[in-house]
Formats: C-alpha cells, structure tokens, sequence
C-alpha cells in the first residue's frame, strides 16, 4: 500500500517553473518563424492595398481646381460659375466699357448681361455706353449645356464732368446745378479766367465761386484764395462724400460772381465722383 503522497519541495517547483518557461519561449520561436514565413505575402497584400488607394485618391482628385485633367473623368460634371472682365471701371458719362465673360468656367452656351441702368447684352462680350453718371451694377448669368446658370456681379462707376463757358461783368452772377447722386463719392468745381491788368498789385478781372446747400445755404466760396501770378487765374472748392450724404444726395447750386472786370470770359469745369 503505497504512502502517503510527498508535497512538492522547493526544487520541484523550480524545476516546474523552468520547463513553463522553455514551452513559452519554444512557442515564442515557433510563432516568429511562421510570422517570417508569411511576410513575403504580407508584404505583398500591403503594397496593393497602397496601389489601390492611390489609384481611388488620383480618379476622385479635385475638378474645381481647372476645367480638364489627364485622367479619365468618368463624365465629371463642372457647374458654371460667371467671370466678369471689364476694360475699365471707371469712367465718364456716354463713355463705353467691354465686358468680357470669356473667363466663366463650364460648358457655357449663353451669356446674358444686365448693365445696371436698364440696358441689357447677350454675348461672351459685348460693349455697352453708359449715357448718365452714378454707380451702376453689373451682372452676368452665365447657362451651360445642362440648362444650370450661375450669376455674378461687378460695378461701374460713372463720373459727371461737364465744362461750361460764359462770360461775366462785374456784379453779375451766373448759376449752376451741381448734379448729385446716390452713391456720390465727392465732387470738385474749378474755375479759370484771365488775370487782366495788374493794378496796385491787384487783377482787374475778379471772378469767385460759391457752392450752396441744397437748401441753398452757402456751403464755401473761393474769395479767399490767393492771386496767382500769371495771365490765368484759376480756383477750386471740394465737397466731401460725407457732405454730399449729409445733404441726402441732392443737387448742389454753383454761382459765378465778379467784383472786378467787365465781360470776363470764364470756364468752369463740374465733376462728381462715384
């Protein structure tokens, strides 16, 4: 009848203990060999998975960025987008721009123009004559092949100049009409005439101008600007744009006076910005 069973001593547990250790580190081993078995197809799996997301990311690149490319677009579709391109934006009256929607992007099939002043254009470019000053809006509706349109908009800006003559005696007056529109952004009066005699350091031709308020308040006058020398003699008043909102965009009233001379020939010159 065999004994009672001996517990385990210190060395058998060692000894237990070192063999766990061999089996996991053979498993170890076991487990890198076969991983380096299969790295050559690992490897190869990894390089056509790279492939293929280059392929989908060059097929679906960004068309917003030009109208073609050298790949094949499946049929992508670019909406239209409007370019306007003018020859100047900024001009005087019965002066003419050429707009150009030559730059639109798209399959464009038609160009439709809204100048801003009730006339109107069809054309990839098209002139147009603006005949009265102000700020005026421009657009263009571009349409493509598929019947989508898109719109944009520029601006134009349409200054009055406008030169007069006349002649005046000392005591006399003439008047005036300073135009002013919406969107006015200042406006200058110049005038010119000739010196005459110099008598006592003094012209014998005197010719001033004044502006008035809407109101007709008097605004400024030039009786304190200083005589030039020479055989011309030449003035300019200024009103500011915020003058010119203050006064809620109405006309303006110019006067030509003369405190000295008899039948002075003058020019003045109106011009209102915008």
């Amino acid at each position: 009848m065999p004994g009672p069973e001996r517990p385990p001593d210190q060395d058998d547990i060692m000894a237990e203990k070192k063999k766990g250790h061999h089996r996991r580190q053979k498993g170890r081993r076991r487990w890198i060999k076969g991983w380096m078995r299969e790295w050559p197809f690992i490897a190869f799996v990894i390089a056509i998975l790279v492939m293929l997301l280059v392929l989908i990311v060059a097929y679906m690149w960004d068309f917003g960025s030009g109208p073609s490319s050298n790949h094949n677009n499946g049929g992508h579709y670019e909406p239209p987008r409007a370019l306007i391109v003018m020859d100047k934006t900024n001009l005087d009256e019965n002066g003419t721009v050429t707009f150009s929607g030559t730059a639109s992007r798209g399959n464009i099939v038609q160009y439709l123009w809204d100048f801003g002043d009730g006339g109107e254009g069809n054309g990839p470019t098209v002139p147009h004559t603006y005949v009265r000053y102000g700020r005026f809006t421009v657009r263009l509706t571009v349409i493509d092949v598929k019947g989508a349109g898109q719109t944009n908009t520029g601006w134009v800006h349409v200054h009055h100049h406008e030169e007069v003559a006349g002649t005046v005696s000392m005591g006399q007056t003439k008047d005036y009409v300073l135009p002013v529109g919406e969107y006015c952004m200042g406006a200058k009066v110049s005038l010119s005439y000739p010196t005459g005699q110099m008598i006592n350091g003094k012209p014998s031709n005197i010719v001033d101008i004044e502006l008035y308020y809407p109101n007709g308040t008097l605004y400024r006058d030039s009786k304190d600007q200083k005589t030039q020398t020479g055989s011309t003699q030449t003035k300019e008043l200024h009103i500011s744009n915020q003058e010119m909102a203050a006064s809620f965009y109405k006309d303006w009233k110019v006067k030509v006076d003369s405190s000295s001379g008899i039948n002075v020939r003058y020019e003045l010159v109106l011009d209102v910005y915008y």
